[in-house]
């Protein structure tokens, strides 16, 4: 298993930002990071140690652990500490989503700080079993399933092709140790729950079930890669700024005109959901010039085979 072979086909000479948790996936990815360096010095690695404020003295112990690590493997180490606590008395977020939340924005903090072309994760093949799994219960479209992308513009994940037992068998042959993370048992945690619970179920009907959905995740990301290019050639024809042109609307694939109107929506100011592109889609098929949508903070009005966008400077989001 040569996970510095698999470093060297996604990342180029460059600075990289390493998140370091201290768990065996991320000592795997900072052990090959260390040995890519050593071999070509235009790789540098700059390992961030996040601690969430959740874990008292386990929390402490991880980042002595990393501090330590990094020490000993010549990395450069930056510690940032977030108050997830805090973050979701304020936002209403589950501990799951706020943290998740919080440490991507420390670790795109010192990518920024270190003038760092992208940042890396341990993600593996485990975990993207299981994003699809939570994907699919929550209700998601192709592009929701397809999960985690390899390189989604700054952060990338090398590792997507090893499961978690690959990861912790090259740390013991490498002969590094890691950290455990006590909450990884609690299944109040709906990764968890998948992880313990609903994994080894689905395992009993198929042993590869990982790898299947893996590769079901990879074929949907290929069909949503080739559906938004479509649209956004279409995008690029029928929109200008505010407004949609809509002549041959209905001669337009479903699932192009779709991710045309998602785009659209986000280009001005709004988070779309499904409920949005259906009104709209509502709209656009009534045909009734003077017809209105009401989105928040904005008013979608139908005239002449156009859509035109009347924002309301009071409430969007610019």
């Amino acid at each position: 298993m040569n996970v510095v072979w698999e470093l060297k086909k996604y990342l180029s000479p460059a600075r990289y930002v390493l998140a370091l948790s201290g768990g065996a996936d991320s000592v795997a990815l900072a052990l090959a990071c260390e040995q890519l360096q050593q071999e070509n010095s235009d790789y540098e690695f700059v390992a961030v140690h996040v601690e969430h404020g959740l874990r008292g003295e386990e929390g402490i112990r991880d980042k002595q652990f990393v501090e330590d690590f990094c020490q000993q493997h010549n990395l450069e180490c930056i510690v940032k500490s977030v108050d997830v606590p805090g973050r979701v008395k304020l936002s209403g977020q589950s501990v799951e989503e706020a943290a998740r939340d919080l440490r991507y924005r420390a670790l795109m903090d010192v990518a920024l700080q270190k003038a760092a072309k992208k940042i890396l994760t341990a993600h593996h093949a485990n975990d993207q079993a299981e994003t699809v799994i939570l994907r699919l219960v929550r209700g998601a479209g192709s592009r929701g399933l397809g999960a985690m992308q390899r390189d989604n513009g700054f952060v990338v994940r090398p590792l997507l092709d090893f499961t978690k037992s690959e990861l912790v068998k090259y740390c013991e042959e490498h002969q590094a140790k890691w950290v455990e993370d006590s909450t990884n048992k609690d299944l109040e945690y709906r990764r968890n729950y998948v992880r313990q619970e609903i994994m080894p179920l689905l395992e009993k009907l198929n042993a590869n079930v990982v790898s299947t959905l893996c590769q079901t995740a990879n074929a949907l990301q290929e069909d949503d890669n080739y559906l938004s290019t479509l649209a956004e050639r279409l995008g690029k024809k029928i929109i200008v700024e505010d407004e949609l042109l809509t002549t041959d609307w209905h001669l337009y694939p479903l699932p192009v005109r779709k991710r045309v109107l998602f785009r659209w929506l986000g280009k001005l100011g709004l988070q779309p959901t499904s409920q949005h592109i259906e009104s709209l889609e509502k709209l656009i098929a009534t045909g009734t010039t003077g017809k209105e949508l009401a989105l928040p903070g904005l008013t979608l009005r139908y005239a002449y085979r156009k859509v035109y966008a009347l924002r309301d400077v009071l409430h969007i989001r610019h």
